[in-house]
């Protein structure tokens, strides 16, 4: 009878443990995903800056127009990354008031 009673807090503890071991494994995940995605948008954000001084410095159309598309294409992309790093915040931040 000892053992049974013994037996539930040894239980619990260790899917506790597991617990606990699973968030924190979920939480570096996280953390350096956003990490990438930090670093992914802050070199799209240079890139785009650096076209849009090309473009005010050029006087040809047809290359004002290309790097104008290039822009548009490089400023949706910061736009998806920065959807997918605030997923990553939010899901984040879901799993600090489930399990923190």
């Amino acid at each position: 009878m000892a053992n049974s009673s013994l037996l539930l807090p040894i239980v619990t503890l260790f899917v506790v443990l597991i617990a606990i071991e699973f968030y924190a494994t979920a939480q570096n995940s996280i953390s350096v995903e956003l990490s990438q995605l930090d670093r992914q948008i802050r070199e799209k954000q240079q890139r785009a800056d650096q076209l849009r001084q090309q473009i005010a410095r050029e006087n040809n159309p047809a290359i004002i127009e290309s790097d104008t598309r290039t822009l548009q294409v490089i400023l949706q992309e910061i736009n998806k990354l920065q959807a997918q790093r605030e997923s990553f915040q939010n899901t984040d931040r879901n799993a600090q008031r489930n399990f923190g």
